[in-house]
């Protein structure tokens, strides 16, 4: 299924989930993951968010467990 809406609506439960105090994102050391936090650090104002994209949406796949999904009654 495409994504619909603005990425940094969509981003928002991945974002909530990845904060310290929920503690509910593992994040692998590896050669990507400089690239990768600094995307995620400089997302929405970064030129480059593909990688911020991708995450959030698989996350909330995972979490929804179906393909689509009201993001209003997440948030």
């Amino acid at each position: 299924m495409r994504a619909t809406g603005e990425k940094s609506v969509r981003a928002r439960p991945a974002s909530a989930q990845a904060e310290a105090e929920a503690g509910s994102i593992k994040l692998l050391r590896g050669p990507w993951s400089d690239a990768f936090l600094d995307e995620v650090c400089t997302f929405p104002a970064a030129t480059n968010d593909d990688q911020v994209d991708a995450f959030a949406d698989a996350l909330n796949e995972l979490a929804l467990g179906k393909a689509g999904y009201d993001i209003d009654a997440l948030i």
